[in-house]
């Protein structure tokens, strides 16, 4: 609800977006008893998910311009401990920055976002938008995604990373969606350390990662004419 109010949104410096599927919204809607008056009979079903919903996707598609929201999925069972849940929000929002948006990146303010005093370095992994690709002239490329399952894995990369290698102190995912003109940053990743050889590591293992894992698709829009261009899967992309 605080995406759709303009005054608050402008006073917040970040807002993050809680996630839950259905059935976990319903059992732990069920398990709690501070409710005046406790919901009825299909309440839950009826009113208080499907407003859940439309506040989620209105956040959503403001998400794509508004470089403050992003989301976090809370349906994993460590969220059902309120003090780990604590630790992991923490972790979460201080850590691990993650965008997808509409908006160009501007690649020095991914950096400053990775910055740490403990941390000797910063690995920056910035890709672009070329001009050619098969032998064929590229005009632009177009990223779309499932925002809300690419937020999901993408956060659950950087855990996967952060077992691997521990020491990372601070990592940054900003992805481009919509249209990306040659020359334009496509997506930026950034990882501190407290020395390079884990940066370096890390930002490496998150594009591979990335490129595997994350729901996020592109179209290839060329000038030969024979073709506009065909939309492609990260996965594979990542066997070309």
């Amino acid at each position: 609800m605080i995406t759709e109010m303009d005054e608050i949104v402008e006073l917040c410096d970040q807002i993050v977006v809680l996630t839950l599927d259905f059935k976990t919204c319903r059992r732990r809607r069920e398990a709690r008893t501070d409710y005046v008056p406790p919901d009825t009979p299909g309440y839950f079903e009826n009113v208080a998910f499907p407003a859940y919903l439309r506040h989620l996707e209105n956040a959503r598609k403001r998400s794509r311009t508004d470089p403050k929201i992003t989301f976090i999925d809370v349906s994993e069972p460590r969220f059902e401990n309120k003090s780990e849940s604590i630790q992991d929000f923490r972790r979460q929002i201080l850590n691990n920055h993650i965008k997808l948006m509409d908006l160009k990146i501007e690649v020095g303010l991914v950096d400053q976002l990775v910055n740490h005093p403990s941390c000797g370095a910063i690995s920056t992994f910035n890709g672009v938008t070329r001009d050619n690709h098969a032998g064929k002239e590229v005009v632009h490329l177009s990223y779309d995604c499932h925002d809300l399952m690419a937020y999901k894995k993408l956060r659950g990369i950087c855990e996967e990373v952060r077992k691997e290698l521990p020491d990372i102190k601070k990592i940054a995912i900003f992805h481009r969606l919509g249209k990306v003109d040659v020359g334009e940053s496509s997506v930026v990743i950034s990882t501190s350390s407290p020395h390079r050889k884990t940066s370096i590591q890390a930002t490496g293992r998150l594009i591979d990662l990335l490129k595997d894992k994350a729901p996020i698709f592109k179209y290839e829009e060329y000038s030969n004419g024979e073709t506009e261009g065909v939309w492609k899967s990260n996965v594979e992309d990542c066997k070309n």
